[in-house]
């Protein structure tokens, strides 16, 4: 079970200048507080092992779509969903450390 809020588990960060006006900039962008910018920030750089299962499940069931396509233009088109899915989780998996 995940606990959220108050129970969450918490970590004290030293943030360098002008860092925390950034966060909170993008934060007001996005209608949230900087606490839930900081941890979506996270949750991408860092994506639990679920969520790569998950896109892999995505994946399999494009490819599965597309190879059951009745007609070439609907299995192009099912063929470039898998392919976008497929490149967004290279992208989280591939990023090198900073």
């Amino acid at each position: 079970m995940v606990t959220v809020g108050r129970g969450a588990e918490q970590y004290t960060v030293r943030l360098p200048d002008g860092l925390r006006d950034r966060i909170k900039a993008a934060a007001d962008a996005k209608g949230r507080s900087m606490n839930s910018e900081i941890v979506a920030t996270l949750q991408e750089k860092y994506p639990a092992l679920e969520d790569i299962d998950r896109d892999m499940r995505r994946i399999e069931a494009a490819v599965r779509a597309a190879a059951s396509s009745r007609g070439p233009l609907d299995r192009a088109r099912r063929s470039k969903v898998a392919q976008e899915v497929l490149a967004g989780l290279l992208n989280k998996i591939s990023r090198p450390p900073e």
